[in-house]
């Protein structure tokens, strides 16, 4: 079983058929949009001897590191941070 286009389109209800829609990105602020979003803001990077592996966006071992698992008694709030994490 695999997830397909469709899915998607029903799940998050946008519209799979038409023009594409696009918009400039823009990486200034992109720790507190994630803070936002999933409550933990990624830490800076401080290696010295090596260059940022991603200057706007974390890295999977961040997500596993701190969204491995949702807590049982977990709030509704958590939740939703955990799926957003998780998508």
């Amino acid at each position: 079983m695999s997830i397909t286009l469709e899915d998607i389109a029903m799940i998050i209800g946008l519209s799979i058929e038409g023009r594409a829609l696009t918009g400039k990105v823009r990486s200034d602020g992109w720790r507190q949009r994630v803070a936002t979003l999933v409550g933990v803001e990624p830490e800076p990077w401080t290696d010295e001897t090596r260059k940022d592996p991603k200057p706007s966006g974390v890295l999977f071992s961040w997500i596993q590191r701190h969204f491995c698992r949702c807590p049982k008694d977990a709030s509704p709030v958590v939740v939703e941070r955990f799926a957003r994490a998780y998508l």
